[in-house]
């Protein structure tokens, strides 16, 4: 733990204030928190609801560490949730990644031991656009790509130091690194379902092939981790059928995964997707790792060192380009298409680029102003931490919502109205209820009675117009009682 501090300490600072200042953004992190809180207050624990209606669409991993919090602590807390799930999770990757080099690639990282180069790698891919943003981010996406950096780390491990294992000791060691293996797999199939599985089988399947190193398949996916893979996913299903029976398992395992390839209902985008927001999602850094490794194969064919089972000049880069390759194709295949499915490839799109720096007799003086530009975001993320409370009222629903509970309790209200909110029904984590939506026939009826409802205040002129369009006295149309940011709420007697 020491070590970690020592070494990540400036990443923990930059991101303190927006993990502890930050509200639940209402776009998803409201939803995986009310995930969790239907799954405290309800009688199931693999099938999960939301809004009381069925939601086989996110796996129960995540959704059952966001519960334990909540068990242990009493209440929601960014704090938590963003530090032990999203935080720890990008700082392990990096350690892994760097331990990964410096055992098995570390010719590709000159400067003595390579220690700088790894820790320009390592604050590169900290400091890149999704990944800082999934380091503080409520969402499963950074402890999947943790699962899957994992297994391919442990694969690596049982491939490339199968000639070594001689003593009993070794062989001990491989044995245990075979359990592993299953258990990573496992777990990135229990936190984003079978995705988790398709990297890292066909990543490593198709290296192997590459490199004519094929015979090796059965040294990782040995019986020992099909063991452990089958039978915690069979225990895993079984319960989930006892739940929710043979047609939960259908929308989860198939209709769920078969539609982002077919028939998406949201985020359908053309196949070359990926190809254009990888230059955006990875910045500052991804663009210029994207550029440096494609002249560097540029480079290599023109020097006719380019062969289909040797892409780069180490069987490490060739691996890291394979997995990046094949995350690029699979999800390219899919018709939904979103920016974050592509976060397990980061890490080996910047150290790869990196890689190709220093084997380009990269000046060692240019690391440095590379570094302090790292710095730089990490200072401005920070500053941008300390906004966050004046950003919350503007965006987000705690504030409202924590003045709308008191003022219930004031005036003795009964229900909470919501008029054009986005996404409102996440709101129930704050309101222990959930809001309902109002209309202005709703308002015309009578059917607001004795109820706060919560709007935009932009929207008041227009709500107050088509009410007096449908014939509403003015002193039923409710008054505005308090006002927060954007915010307002409205009381009707």
């Amino acid at each position: 733990m020491k070590k970690y501090l020592k070494e990540y300490w400036p990443y923990l600072l930059a991101l303190l204030p927006v993990m502890l200042l930050r509200d639940f953004s209402p776009a998803s992190e409201l939803r995986y928190v009310s995930l969790a809180t239907e799954l405290i207050n309800g009688n199931h624990l693999f099938c999960l609801t939301w809004q009381g209606e069925e939601f086989p669409y996110i796996m129960p991993l995540y959704v059952w560490l966001i519960a334990l919090l909540k068990l242990v602590f009493g209440h929601h807390f960014m704090i938590t949730i963003t530090l032990l799930f999203s935080f720890i999770p990008s700082i392990i990757i990096l350690a892994i990644m760097n331990r990964w080099v410096e055992k098995y690639d570390a010719q590709s990282f000159r400067l003595k031991d390579g220690s700088q180069s790894r820790m320009l790698a390592s604050i590169m891919l900290f400091t890149c656009g999704m990944q800082l943003a999934m380091s503080f981010f409520v969402s499963p996406d950074m402890l999947f790509s943790l699962w899957i950096v994992a297994a391919l780390y442990t694969f690596w491990r049982l491939i490339m130091d199968q000639g070594s294992y001689g003593l009993s000791k070794d062989i001990k060691k491989r044995k245990h690194l075979q359990w592993r293996f299953g258990l990573y797999v496992f777990l990135a199939v229990f936190t984003k379902g079978p995705l988790g599985f398709i990297i890292p089988f066909v990543s490593t399947t198709l290296f192997l092939l590459f490199s004519g190193r094929i015979r090796r398949w059965a040294s990782a996916w040995n019986w020992r981790g099909w063991i452990v893979f089958l039978g915690l996913l069979n225990i895993w299903l079984y319960l989930t059928y006892l739940e929710g029976g043979a047609e939960w398992l259908d929308k989860m395992m198939l209709e769920s995964p078969l539609a982002m390839f077919l028939h998406p209902e949201h985020h359908n985008r053309p196949w070359y997707y990926y190809l254009l927001s990888l230059w955006a999602d990875t910045l500052p850094w991804g663009p210029i790792c994207i550029v440096v490794i494609v002249i560097s194969l540029i480079r290599r064919i023109h020097h006719n060192e380019f062969h289909w089972n040797r892409f780069f000049g180490t069987p490490l880069q060739n691996f890291f380009a394979i997995t990046i390759a094949v995350s690029l194709v699979y999800f390219s295949a899919q018709k939904m298409k979103l920016d974050v499915n592509m976060l397990p490839a980061y890490p080996f799109l910047v150290y790869l680029g990196v890689m190709q720096l220093e084997q380009w007799r990269w000046p060692v003086r240019m690391n440095w102003p590379m570094i302090w530009v790292c710095r730089i975001v990490l200072l401005i993320v920070f500053i941008g931490g300390l906004l966050c409370p004046w950003l919350n009222i503007k965006t987000c629903y705690g504030r409202i919502c924590y003045h709308a509970n008191d003022l219930q309790r004031e005036l003795n209200t009964e229900k909470f109205y919501v008029y054009k909110v986005r996404r409102p029904k996440g709101m129930d984590v704050y309101l222990h209820e959930d809001p309902i939506e109002a209309t202005p026939e709703d308002i015309a009826e009578g059917k607001l009675q004795n109820t706060l409802l919560i709007m935009k205040e932009y929207r008041l002129d227009r709500l107050k117009k088509n009410l007096d369009e449908l014939g509403v006295p003015a002193e039923k149309q409710g008054e505005v009682i308090d006002e927060l940011g954007d915010y307002i709420i409205v009381r009707f007697r």
